[in-house]
């Protein structure tokens, strides 16, 4: 096992420049409990996109650097995988990956997401693998979790964050 960084740089980058590879974008799946004064509501991809967008077929992705890296942002993309807006950027990485002869890993890590509207934590298990012709490419990238996450207006969002497989462009699209 060695440890791992993560480019925060990239992610930051990615709020001000259109991405324009799609091997780093992962699909998510969101599950959040929102607790505030008023009592309890569950939120989902379309809450985080809705916050950044309303264009018809954005997807949340998670933005990987390399497989021996971890997750750099959460950020909400058009269905050609342009960032329309990084929805969260990982500030820290603890973390540990292993990895084996043909080009899968496994790895683990804490993660600090900040946002100018979010600050919190994550606890992430994911396994993935590289392209067999291509080592710098992802092929595949899978895990899930846990997530709470602090709100400006004090409230708090904790639940399940799944990492489900790689994002795919819509046709036509110039990647």
């Amino acid at each position: 096992m060695k440890a791992i960084r993560v480019s925060v740089a990239v992610a930051v980058v990615l709020s001000f420049v259109t991405l324009s590879v799609t091997a780093g974008l992962f699909n998510i799946r969101v599950q959040v409990k929102r607790y505030n004064a008023g009592g309890l509501a569950r939120e989902s991809n379309g809450d985080f996109i809705s916050n950044c967008t309303d264009t018809n077929g954005a997807k949340l992705v998670a933005v990987v650097d390399d497989l021996n890296s971890n997750i750099a942002a959460i950020a909400t993309v058009d269905q050609c995988g342009n960032v329309l807006c990084t929805n969260l950027t990982v500030t820290s990485n603890c973390s540990q990956v292993g990895s084996n002869y043909n080009g899968t890993a496994v790895g683990v890590a804490g993660l600090t997401f900040s946002s100018s509207q979010l600050n919190g934590t994550g606890f992430f298990a994911l396994h993935g693998s590289v392209n067999r012709t291509n080592p710098t490419e992802i092929a595949s990238l899978h895990g899930k979790g846990e997530v709470v996450l602090c709100d400006t207006n004090g409230d708090v969002l904790a639940g399940t964050v799944f990492v489900t497989g790689r994002f795919k462009p819509r046709r036509n699209c110039d990647h």
